[in-house]
């Protein structure tokens, strides 16, 4: 578990990638995945990922973290917890309140 800024890179997650491992983020503050990483680099990377507070992401990433079943618990602030999930009726990802 990190307290406050964690960031991914693409060479941190092709660095992860070639060791053949999966990551399983948590963070109590700010999760950020760089841009440039691509969709299967995050499926291919990323196990979970559970961030109280705010995960910034391209919307490519988030799609296929969330196409994996991967939590996002965010909106600290306003009290409330988020799961971003898979609904396979619309094909996107969406948010539960909770």
């Amino acid at each position: 578990m990190v307290l406050g800024l964690q960031d991914f890179s693409r060479q941190d997650l092709e660095t992860v990638q070639a060791a053949g491992e999966k990551l399983q983020i948590q963070v109590l503050g700010l999760a950020r995945i760089a841009e440039d990483v691509s969709r299967e680099l995050a499926r291919a990377t990323i196990d979970s990922v559970t961030v109280l507070g705010a995960l910034h992401a391209s919307a490519v990433v988030k799609a296929a973290l969330a196409l994996s079943c991967v939590k996002c618990s965010s909106a600290i602030t306003r009290g409330t917890a988020t799961q971003l999930r898979s609904d396979p009726r619309l094909g996107r990802p969406v948010q539960t309140h909770y």
